[in-house]
């Protein structure tokens, strides 16, 4: 599905971005306040992260959350 690729190209951004600031998953998943678990997968793309989830990532990975949304 559309949304299922969307999801897919949002995590690899959000993976891409995360090993360019070398962070781990815990250390992102400390900076947005939820688990490591859910920071996999976002970045799986089992989950579609919700608007208030993507602000969050944007701010802890330095970068406008439209560029995470263009993805």
């Amino acid at each position: 599905s559309d949304e299922q690729g969307a999801a897919t190209a949002i995590g690899a951004a959000v993976r891409a971005r995360r090993r360019a600031l070398g962070l781990s998953m815990r250390d992102l998943s400390g900076r947005i306040g939820t688990s490591q678990p859910f920071v996999s997968n976002i970045e799986n793309g089992r989950i579609f992260p919700s608007l208030r989830t993507l602000g969050l990532l944007a701010d802890a990975l330095g970068i406008p959350s439209d560029q995470l949304l263009r993805s």
